[in-house]
C-alpha cells in the first residue's frame, strides 16, 4: 500500500509533457483463399465486427484434395473489408480476397523538445484530454533522444477522433486524474 500511495504521489507531482503526437496508420491484415475450395463454415462475419489475435474467420475444404482449411486473424482490430459473397457452400477460387482487418492498436511517435528522460519511463503511461468528456491513454514503449514512442488500443469508430490528434502540440499528463483535471 506505501509503495501504491508512493507511486501515486510521484505521478501526481509531475510536470505535463508539451510536444508534437505522430501518429502512424494502424496495420492491416490482407486475407486471401490460397487454394480454390467449398466454404464449409463462415461465422456471420460483418464489416466493423471486432475480432480478436487467433480467432477464426473461415473455414473451406480445399479441392481436389477434400482437406479442411482455416483461416484465423493474426491480429486484433476491426474488420475492413468482408467478401460479400461468402456463404456456405460457395465455391471460393485461389487468390481470392476473403477479409481485411484493420489493427486495434495505433503506435505514435511523440517528439518533446525538452525531453527529461528521468520522468519519461518505457512501460509507463501518458494521458491526453483535449476536451471535457474525451481522453486517450498511451502506452510509452520506448524513449528516445527527443521522441517518445507511444501506443493505444482503440475503438473502430474512435480512429477518426484519434486522428484529430496528429500532428498538433498536445499536453500529455502523468496520471489519469491531473489530465482530467485539465479540463474541467
Amino acid at each position: 500500500m506505501g509503495l501504491t500511495y508512493s507511486l501515486l504521489a510521484v505521478s501526481l507531482s509531475l510536470k505535463p509533457t508539451v510536444g508534437v503526437l505522430q501518429l502512424q496508420e494502424p496495420v492491416r491484415e490482407y486475407y486471401y483463399s490460397r487454394e480454390s475450395g467449398t466454404v464449409l463454415h463462415e461465422y456471420a462475419l460483418s464489416e466493423e465486427d471486432k475480432v480478436t489475435k487467433g480467432q477464426t474467420l473461415l473455414t473451406y475444404l480445399k479441392t481436389p484434395e477434400q482437406t479442411q482449411r482455416t483461416i484465423v486473424s493474426r491480429t486484433a482490430g476491426y474488420l475492413e473489408y468482408v467478401n460479400s459473397e461468402l456463404s456456405e457452400g460457395r465455391h471460393i477460387a485461389a487468390g481470392e480476397m476473403l477479409y481485411k482487418v484493420k489493427s486495434n492498436l495505433v503506435y505514435g511517435w511523440y517528439y518533446i523538445d525538452t525531453l527529461d528522460k528521468k520522468d519519461l519511463k518505457a512501460h509507463s503511461k501518458l494521458w491526453v484530454c483535449p476536451q471535457r468528456g474525451t481522453q486517450w491513454t498511451f502506452n510509452i514503449d520506448a524513449v528516445k533522444d527527443d521522441k517518445v514512442l507511444v501506443s493505444s488500443v482503440v475503438n473502430a469508430k474512435d480512429y477518426n477522433n484519434l486522428y484529430e490528434l496528429n500532428q498538433q502540440e498536445l499536453v500529455m499528463y502523468h496520471s489519469e486524474s491531473a489530465c482530467v483535471k485539465s479540463v474541467q
